[in-house]
């Protein structure tokens, strides 16, 4: 995952794959789409803007989207349309760590704000959301988690998981073989360099993704072109490790992260390229209805 901190290349980035080479994550990233979001004017798009220098989450509509587990400043702006499936009430909740109490002083370095850009062509922006932490009851603990709410207006409406079942009451062994099932479906597909079947089964996905971020006809083609280019330049798909079960839409979408610290929070399912370089590829499945198989939704 590319990992520039330059805004003139993160915000133009979504899910899908990405490459992994820096400690700075997140989970909505694509260098494939940087080009096409480039030349695509439509708008409004909604941004989230960070400027931190210790451990974070960030979670847009409980689906996470940014992440940060080491020491030293990091600052970048992503989109946020792919978490927003429509308009109305949206949230953003942060969750902080530090070896510090989380007071005034601790916490003038943790600035975070969500931002409403008018079309990919104009500089100017609105500040939506300017994340103030509640200190009275952050001040004497290291670690605090904080919610905002915030209302968007975009021409668009997709399904995404909002009509999908709720998996928190699952069994959880039961799902868990589940979703191991389709992570090493996903697996044999990119060995085999099948491409016709993975953009299949991601199809539902990539459609709501486009209509989001706006893609014309040619962006969609180049987006299947790039994804074709980059599997077939896999030389070896990486086992599946150090994972456990994340849910996420409130308790309506899963997938697998990892647990160790070098790669928490990434996806397992993991390749390399020709380049020598990692592609992760994020799965994020859903029931769209009961008894119904696990399928990608994110």
């Amino acid at each position: 995952m590319s990992k520039n901190i330059l805004f003139a290349l993160l915000f133009f980035n979504i899910i899908s794959c990405q490459k992994k080479d820096s400690n700075i994550q997140t989970s909505s990233l694509n260098t494939n789409h940087e080009n096409k979001m480039k030349q695509n004017t439509s708008g409004p798009f909604y941004a989230l803007s960070l400027d931190a220098s210790g451990d974070f989450q960030v979670y847009i509509n409980d689906i996470l989207v940014a992440y940060y587990y080491q020491t030293g400043a990091t600052n970048l702006t992503i989109p946020i349309n792919r978490e927003i499936l429509g308009s109305g009430k949206q949230s953003i909740k942060i969750a902080l760590k530090s070896d510090k109490e989380l007071d005034d002083t601790e916490l003038k370095y943790y600035k975070f704000r969500v931002l409403k850009y008018a079309s990919m062509d104009s500089p100017d922006y609105e500040t939506i959301v300017d994340c103030k932490f509640d200190t009275e009851k952050s001040k004497k603990v290291k670690e605090f988690t904080q919610i905002w709410d915030f209302t968007s207006t975009v021409p668009y409406k997709v399904v995404g998981w909002s009509q999908s079942e709720t998996l928190l009451n699952e069994d959880k062994d039961v799902l868990l073989k589940e979703v191991l099932a389709v992570y090493n479906n996903f697996r044999d597909i990119l060995q085999k360099k099948d491409v016709s079947s993975f953009l299949a089964k991601t199809k539902t996905r990539d459609t709501e993704i486009d209509k989001a971020l706006y893609f014309s006809d040619s962006d969609i083609q180049q987006d299947k072109s790039e994804t074709t280019a980059t599997i077939q330049n896999i030389t070896e798909v990486l086992p599946l490790e150090n994972y456990k079960l994340a849910f996420y839409g409130q308790g309506r979408m899963v997938a697998l992260i990892r647990t160790d610290s070098k790669s928490k929070d990434e996806s397992p399912l993991q390749a390399k390229l020709k380049d020598n370089s990692t592609e992760i590829y994020d799965l994020v499945l859903h029931r769209p209805k009961k008894g119904a198989p696990l399928e990608v939704i994110r």
